[in-house]
């Protein structure tokens, strides 16, 4: 590294199911990031679309299985305990890096100076692969990221960590363990809570370090309607576990600060949107 260290191992767990349309693209932007110490796991729950085939075309630099599984978050939970990196993430089949991203997440993450986990912007792209506009997310504190699903019933600001540019140190999930496997819609979101609930910040760096494609087949194609009811579940089992004077604070912090704020910038933010720039 620059300031003379080793690189440290990141691991990468990519989850597919059918998705070999797309697959290829994604294992070819994490292996020709030709970063010097990386892990490529993949898990597949049996495709049956010519999946296996592309996987099976970089079998020499893969990690891979394909077995049935019971959703997207056990799939992953598979990938990260064959996980051996001091960094860890997850990219999903339809998406994919920039590249240099996994050198510079190299450089940001440092446990030495507490910074555990880094997020940064995205680009949305459609079935294709063009640009449709890029995402500006805001940093999250606990209070904000707790109503996630009151602000996007408003239209509020955006705070959600976006997912295939966030990244995270081992250490991490050693406190924290494993995603939910009871959520289909909101493991990452119920994840990134367990994180703030537990003292870890994320590290917004606003730099572009992935794709996000939106097609007819992803989840997020459903809208955020389809990802209302888990949102707003998990929210109220946070919310529970807080002393009362926190809850108190958390409502009082939602209508002084959130929805106001919401209110406010929301012409700006309309006006960003039809410009191509989706901001929190």
């Amino acid at each position: 590294m620059p300031n003379g260290r080793k690189w440290p191992k990141i691991s990468v767990v990519t989850p597919n199911y059918n998705y070999g349309r797309y697959l290829e693209e994604t294992i070819r932007s994490v292996l020709l990031q030709s970063y010097p110490n990386l892990e490529y796991i993949i898990m597949d729950g049996g495709s049956n679309d010519g999946s296996l085939e592309i996987i099976r075309k970089y079998d020499q630099w893969l990690t891979w299985e394909s077995k049935p599984d019971s959703g997207q978050s056990h799939a992953i939970n598979k990938g990260l305990r064959l996980a051996t990196g001091d960094i860890q993430t997850y990219l999903n089949s339809d998406d994919y890096y920039q590249p240099g991203t996994l050198a510079e997440i190299a450089r940001r993450i440092d446990a030495a100076e507490h910074r555990y986990v880094v997020m940064g912007d995205i680009n949305q792209v459609n079935a294709q692969g063009k640009l449709v506009r890029v995402w500006k997310a805001r940093t999250p504190s606990f209070y904000s990221l707790v109503f996630q699903y009151r602000l996007c019933r408003i239209g509020g600001i955006v705070v959600m960590p976006n997912q295939p540019s966030v990244f995270w140190h081992r250490y991490v999930q050693e406190k924290l363990g494993y995603f939910r496997e009871d959520l289909k819609f909101s493991f990452d979101y119920e994840y990134w809570l367990r994180m703030m609930a537990n003292g870890f910040e994320f590290n917004n760096f606003h730099e572009i370090y992935s794709n996000y494609r939106f097609h007819h087949q992803s989840l997020s194609s459903q809208g955020w309607q389809a990802f209302y009811p888990e949102w707003k579940k998990v929210s109220a089992e946070y919310l529970g576990g807080l002393p009362a004077t926190n809850k108190h604070f958390a409502e009082l912090y939602w209508w002084l600060v959130l929805f106001p704020l919401s209110i406010i910038s929301f012409p700006h933010r309309s006006i960003s949107y039809l410009l191509g720039v989706k901001r929190g």
